[in-house]
């Protein structure tokens, strides 16, 4: 299971941080919640992503989610 955790640095370039460094052991559940296998964090190196199956899958079904805001939600309905 993955332990590294990226510490809430806003100085930190994150272009230079590790897949890896931006996962963490909560992260690995939701992610097989939606049915994308992370062996791929650990075992690919970020500029061979674009060419990786298990990436580019894992990258569709993310892609797919729709983003909401839980504080909107819970505002609107309270207006109604």
């Amino acid at each position: 299971m993955i332990q590294r955790v990226l510490k809430a640095d806003k100085s930190r370039d994150l272009s230079t941080a590790e897949l890896s460094d931006l996962v963490n052991c909560s992260s690995v559940p939701a992610l097989h919640s939606l049915g994308i296998d992370t062996e791929f964090i650990l075992s690919s190196y970020p500029h061979t992503l674009s060419t990786s199956a298990v990436f580019q899958q894992a990258q569709s079904i993310v892609c797919s989610l729709a983003v909401i805001s839980d504080a909107a939600d819970r505002s609107i309905a309270l207006m109604s």
